[in-house]
């Protein structure tokens, strides 16, 4: 359903205009305040009701006006007099009224003369409120879903950022790392048996040269006395078996234990402590790096899901336009914010949209018309004629090709 004929009188700044749409695309061209507005706002206010009539609806000078719209199927039309007063009749082909005229407009068109330009300048919200209106699927549960978990992955990853700086900025030392953590006392313990070890060496030794010294003392003393030689001989005898005893001892200890090495492991103790303790905090880091790492992608999966969920609750709710999607930030359009998008591609979209939400009467109102350019132009024709929709689309000048032009409030021959 269509705008067949349009003829409004006194409305705003209109005199009086009468139009027969030829075609998908109604181009008012005309200069500033000659009506151009004005035929645009007839068509608004006769379809869309009181919220939409303007504070003065009635051209200077005039006690009433009028709009009647041909629409094939219903005429419709409403009457505006002095003091806010007015009439709207609806009839069918048959010339019978409706009894609640408004009502049967308002289940015609649930958005009648969607702007096009107007979408592409809302902000985020309520495009995504529009688009929520027309698919009829509410995402703001979803979205709530997404948010939390979208922001307990940022808390995480802000964690997860810590850890792994810390592990990567550990560098192991050039010494191997003890296997378990050295202490200062088992060291100390090792270098006092190691002294007494040869403490204990150093005084068998030194016996053992004072015995070999008596020895051969006692020899010149057999040489020189032989009243002596027996108890010489037990001396001897006895002395040898001593000795015998503390070489025993000796070789038992074994070779003397060098104790710079010693010295220097309890010199460098502290060292090796800290060459410890930085290896197991590093392994603690490494753990924690990943199950932080863990838990981030298990957010990630399941805001995954989330976009995914609302991804094909859009796919079945038949959005005209492919890769629309809705995200809690806003719009996105192939996986881009709305916003980035070409001017040509956010025209296209928006104009899609608009068919989308007229199913039953699909007329489009573009105001400011005159911010697109030949190409936008072009693309907007295009989808009318594919969509066998009607838009009607004011632009300021009298160039524009087959256009009405509307002069001082009528259209000009």
């Amino acid at each position: 359903m269509k705008i067949l004929k349009l003829e409004s009188e006194n409305v705003k700044r209109l005199k009086a205009v009468s139009i027969t749409p030829v075609g998908n695309t109604v181009i008012l061209n005309g200069e500033n305040e000659q009506g151009k507005t004005s035929v645009l706002d007839s068509i608004e206010m006769t379809l869309r009701g009181k919220k939409f009539i303007a504070p003065k609806p009635i051209r200077d000078g005039q006690k009433k006006a009028s709009t009647k719209i041909d629409l094939g199927d219903l005429i419709v039309t409403r009457t505006y007099t002095e003091g806010g007063g007015g009439t709207l009749r609806v009839e069918n082909k048959e010339g019978l009224s409706y009894s609640s005229p408004q009502t049967v407009l308002d289940k015609l068109l649930a958005t009648v003369s969607f702007d096009p330009l107007e979408f592409v300048r809302m902000d985020s919200k309520a495009q995504m409120k529009v688009i929520q209106d027309l698919t009829g699927v509410d995402f703001d549960e979803m979205n709530g879903r997404r948010k939390l978990l979208y922001e307990n992955r940022t808390d995480n990853n802000r964690e997860l950022k810590r850890f792994e700086a810390l592990v990567e900025a550990y560098i192991p030392p050039d010494e191997s790392i003890p296997s378990e953590m050295p202490t200062t006392a088992s060291i100390i313990d090792e270098l006092d048996k190691a002294k007494n070890h040869n403490a204990q060496r150093s005084i068998h030794i030194e016996e053992f040269n004072d015995a070999q010294r008596n020895h051969a003392g006692l020899l010149e003393k057999v040489e020189e006395t032989k009243k002596y030689l027996q108890l010489a001989e037990q001396a001897v005898t006895s002395n040898t078996a001593f000795g015998i005893q503390l070489k025993a001892k000796i070789e038992k200890l074994g070779s003397a234990i060098e104790l710079p090495p010693i010295q220097a492991k309890l010199d460098g103790i502290e060292e090796q402590q800290e060459a410890f303790r930085l290896a197991e905090l590093h392994q603690k880091n490494l753990a924690e790096e990943k199950r932080l790492a863990k838990i981030s992608n298990g957010f990630t999966t399941k805001i995954e899901a989330i976009d995914q969920e609302k991804k094909e609750a859009l796919e079945k709710s038949d959005l005209p336009v492919k890769g629309l999607e809705l995200r809690e930030d806003g719009v996105y359009l192939n996986g881009l914010p709305f916003e980035q998008a070409s001017g040509a591609v956010k025209i296209k979209t928006s104009v899609a949209l608009g068919i989308k939400m007229n199913p039953e009467l699909k007329v489009l109102i573009i105001r400011d018309g005159s911010l697109l350019d030949a190409n936008s132009m072009k693309t907007i024709e295009t989808m009318a004629d594919e969509n066998d929709a009607q838009i009607w689309i004011e632009r300021v000048g009298d160039k524009d090709k087959n256009a009405i032009l509307i002069v001082d409030g009528e259209v000009a021959n």
